[in-house]
């Protein structure tokens, strides 16, 4: 008879054993749907003790968890020096890691701004590689792409966005780059605005340019006061000054200066004169060393090449002279 109690026994402490070992808790339920199930005392009006309150501490412990702890939560106090929040425990990393999410753009790590970003005269830069060599100063600066003014130390007043734009500037400031490359290489020139692919890519120390459009002032590296509005307008100008230019291919090849050209492919050929007007497609199109021209038409001037002081208005106006001079 003892002898089967004891059998008994021994089956029934496995039985609560295994049903232990298999079964789930809740608490405010018994019908609990995982491991741990706890709920609310009323769902809909809960009270103010219907909650689960995490460990406390001050500081974080001298010595890091380890592997098992992987994912252990706790709550900093913030009566410390550690900011106030959850915090778990990321032992891939070793540290401790907030799980409140950025509070400020030096949070992200891909984001960085002067200080503690909270100064009136502070960069802001998103982006990786934005800004990285900033020197933290207060110099207003706005960086957004990968590598957006990545070279920048001192330039001031900037405002750069796209891939790389303004990458190579470090003391050149006041200018405005908008696009993939644009301004790529400028290094100190200042007061340019640049809008489109690769705009004003060349550009190092040229300054008070304005080029809107697919690759315009391309190769500007020193030449100031010009205006390329259009897909490749000004494309090969290195050292101009003062041309306004609007249109596709619009002074193309340019080496002179003060021209206006208004038309596609208006004064396209490797131009060095100074001071002409042209007005229309392709109009002055041949024009290389002729000066103080004024074509306005379609193909006006269109085969000169280094006849000046010559006005042509209308269709083909004048289409013919090459070198003649002084012609209206």
């Amino acid at each position: 008879m003892l002898c089967m109690k004891k059998h008994y026994l021994i089956v029934l402490f496995f039985q609560v054993l295994i049903t232990y070992t298999y079964s789930q808790v809740g608490i405010g339920t018994t019908n609990p749907q995982s491991q741990l199930d706890i709920r609310a005392s009323n769902q809909i009006s809960p009270s103010p003790t219907d909650g689960i309150l995490i460990p406390k501490i001050d500081v974080f412990p001298l010595s890091n968890p380890t592997e098992a702890q992987d994912g252990m939560l706790v709550y900093v106090t913030g009566n410390g020096t550690i900011n106030k929040g959850f915090y778990y425990w990321n032992n891939s990393l070793s540290s401790w890691t907030s799980i409140k999410g950025a509070e400020k753009i030096n949070d992200l790590m891909d984001g960085k701004s002067d200080n503690d970003g909270s100064e009136n005269g502070s960069s802001v830069f998103i982006g990786l590689g934005a800004g990285i060599n900033d020197d933290s100063s207060d110099n207003q600066n706005t960086g957004i792409g990968f590598e957006a003014m990545g070279s920048n130390t001192s330039g001031f007043d900037n405002v750069a966005a796209g891939y790389r734009s303004l990458f190579n500037n470090t003391t050149g400031s006041f200018n405005v780059a908008n696009g993939f490359y644009a301004m790529f290489s400028n290094v100190s020139g200042v007061r340019n605005t640049a809008s489109g692919y690769r705009s004003l890519y060349s550009n190092t120390s040229g300054s008070k340019n304005i080029g809107i459009g697919y690759q315009t002032l391309f190769d500007n590296i020193s030449g100031n006061n010009n205006v390329a509005i259009g897909y490749n307008s000004q494309y090969v100008t290195t050292v101009s000054e003062g041309n306004v230019s609007i249109g596709s291919n619009a002074l193309y090849h340019s080496g002179g200066n003060y021209n206006t050209v208004i038309g596609t492919d208006a004064l396209t050929v490797s131009n060095v004169g100074d001071y002409n007007i042209a007005v229309g497609y392709s109009a002055m199109y041949s024009n290389t060393s002729g000066n103080n021209n004024i074509a306005i038409g379609s193909n006006a001037l269109n085969s000169n090449t280094m006849g000046s002081n010559n006005v042509a208005t209308g269709f083909m106006a004048l289409n013919s002279n090459t070198n003649g001079n002084n012609n209206v």
